[in-house]
């Protein structure tokens, strides 16, 4: 019987999806590209949060809704994991992968369309690649690089996150 991985899979999803963290892996995917925006609905003052995010009409980069990450060129969405990469209604690597379109313009690269936990090990496997160019490691990021470890080593715990919903 394997271990619960939830609070593993949430605090890596947590940390994976840190402004810094989300514009570096840009950085590294694209580093000739434009830097990486990031457009948080409810950030601004006396907006309601809806899940319809309305961005502006130049913002290009990554966009949280409040449920789900999406890339934007010229402020009309263009990548969304759940149609090609990522098991819609699940919460795993959308901000990742929304950040991997952009950087990218699209392509696929590596990644396969629906092969939703394959797809799991290759991001997994680019998150370990891009956080080992970092000179220092926090409590959180070693635990992290630990979870990303065993994701990409072992089919059924990423099978596990490519299907993991947050509660």
């Amino acid at each position: 019987m394997m271990r619960d991985y939830s609070n593993d899979f949430q605090n890596l999803i947590d940390l994976v999806g840190t402004d810094t963290l989300l514009m570096g892996l840009a950085t590294y995917l694209a580093p000739n590209s434009e830097p990486l925006d990031i457009y948080i609905k409810g950030d601004e003052e006396g907006i309601r949060m809806t899940r319809q995010v309305r961005v502006p009409d130049t913002f290009s980069g990554v966009a949280f809704d409040g449920v789900h990450w999406k890339g934007y060129v010229h402020g009309k969405c263009m990548y969304n994991s759940y149609q090609d990469l990522q098991k819609p209604g699940t919460n795993n690597y959308c901000q990742s992968y929304a950040t991997y379109l952009w950087a990218h313009k699209g392509g696929l690269g590596n990644f396969v369309k629906n092969d939703y936990v394959g797809n799991v090990q290759k991001m997994s496997k680019l998150w370990l690649d891009f956080l080992k160019t970092k000179r220092t490691h926090s409590r959180e990021m070693k635990h992290a690089i630990k979870t990303l470890s065993e994701i990409v080593s072992n089919r059924a715990v990423a099978t596990e996150f490519a299907n993991s919903k947050e509660d």
